[in-house]
């Protein structure tokens, strides 16, 4: 037949030899076009201006082979042909180029320019983020306000690097202790100073600002703050922008949410049969095994003998647990309001929030109102009329836990 490879042979221990030759030439031949299929691919990596990136990154795309640039951002890497290489380097966009055929593979890094251009607000005035020279901070207000919180500094958890956020207390509409960079006294207050709309505001109660009024937050973190607003901004200040009245048509918008709040876990409790061993074997050292309930006829009368433990075997308690928690819900309602000329422009807002605690008598209301116009007198004249009203009110027992968020 044709087309047909046969080996024949009467003695096994040929026949053998000839299959074990036939596939260790077989095996060679596949290692030698596998290898085929890698090369070394070199190159240098520069920067707009020419100059070498060294310590820029290069990764075969999927994989975990790499290298890094030299000094002179010079590179060297085995990858296979049909592989693509991604160039990555700290404040310029990351590039994809496929190998294909290319022994030698030159890159020009762009750098990113879109963060460098966010304005960010600083002491009394306004720069671009790549011209500032100190820490700061900026906090993007659309991911702050999709927190289901009542008040903005329990949004900033993890949020800032260097920004140490404390829950003190579990009540509804308790606000939270906030330290940057660290505690700079032992028995002092560690708290930052905080600045809404230029004005320096002492006792700082963040619930006088709803966080949907928010246009922008600022976090000055290092002693360049001191230099703005003296000793008072040596722990930090976080400066507050609130939304401002502008040029378009009248807008009206109305939102509303509603935020459920639920204890998932609670403490294991015990029986009252189980209560009873349990005091029966802390007692060891009475006298007598059995265990009596008193239970008084009226006031002045002495009690009655109702039983002893093996009574209560098989009574089932009351989890008072069950009793003092409930499921809660948080409503929040707001109304804005603007509208403006190139002369006036106006801007308001009403905001409610109502927050129920999951222990049962603990509540927290909340209204806040805030107007702001501005009109245009001349040229070189503006007059701005600036209107806040806060009211809470908060009702429960005081209870402190010692929960913690923190983002270094």
């Amino acid at each position: 037949m044709k087309n047909q490879l046969k080996i024949y042979s009467n003695e096994p221990s040929l026949m053998h030899g000839k299959v074990v030759l036939f596939i260790l030439l077989f095996s060679t031949l596949f290692s030698m076009s596998a290898l085929a299929q890698v090369q070394t691919v070199t190159g240098t990596v520069i920067d707009e201006i020419g100059m070498p990136l060294p310590g820029a990154n290069i990764l075969e795309t999927g994989t975990k082979n790499g290298a890094t640039t030299d000094f002179d951002g010079k590179f060297s890497l085995r990858v296979n042909s049909n592989a693509s290489l991604t160039f990555t380097y700290i404040g310029y966009k990351s590039q994809v180029i496929k190998v294909g055929s290319k022994s030698t593979i030159n890159v020009t890094m762009e750098p990113d320019l879109q963060q460098l251009d966010d304005i960010v607000i600083i002491g009394y005035g306004s720069v671009q983020k790549k011209d500032v020279t100190g820490s700061v901070a900026t906090v993007k207000m659309d991911k702050l306000t999709e927190a289901p919180v009542v008040n903005f500094d329990q949004a900033l958890a993890g949020r800032v690097s260097g920004v140490q956020v404390n829950t003190n207390s579990g009540e509804p509409g308790a606000s939270a202790s906030i330290v940057i960079r660290g505690g700079n006294t032992i028995n002092g207050d560690n708290s930052p100073l905080y600045v809404v709309d230029g004005f320096i505001v002492d006792n700082f109660d963040p619930g006088i600002v709803d966080p949907s009024d928010i246009e922008s937050m600022t976090v000055l973190k290092d002693a360049s703050a001191t230099a703005i607003y003296g000793v008072r901004g040596a722990n930090g200040v976080i400066i507050i922008n609130t939304k401002r009245a502008k040029v378009g048509k009248t807008k009206v918008s109305y939102e509303t949410r509603l935020d459920v709040q639920n204890v998932s876990n609670t403490l294991d409790v015990l029986d009252p049969y189980q209560l009873l061993t349990l005091s029966e074997e802390i007692q060891y050292n009475a006298t007598v095994s059995r265990f009596y309930t008193i239970r008084p006829n009226g006031p002045g009368e002495p009690g009655i003998v109702v039983g002893d433990k093996e009574d209560y075997r098989y009574v089932k308690g009351k989890d008072w647990q069950d009793e003092a928690f409930r499921t809660a819900y948080t409503k929040t309602h707001k109304l804005n309001l603007s509208s403006g000329t190139d002369k006036t422009r106006f801007n308001a807002s009403i905001n409610a929030v109502d927050d129920q605690g999951t222990l049962l008598n603990s509540e927290y209301n909340r209204l806040n109102g805030r107007m702001t116009v501005r009109h245009d007198i001349n040229d070189k004249l503006e007059a701005t009329m600036d209107v806040l009203y806060s009211s809470s009110t908060q009702e429960g027992l005081g209870v402190k836990g010692t929960g913690q968020f923190l983002f270094l």
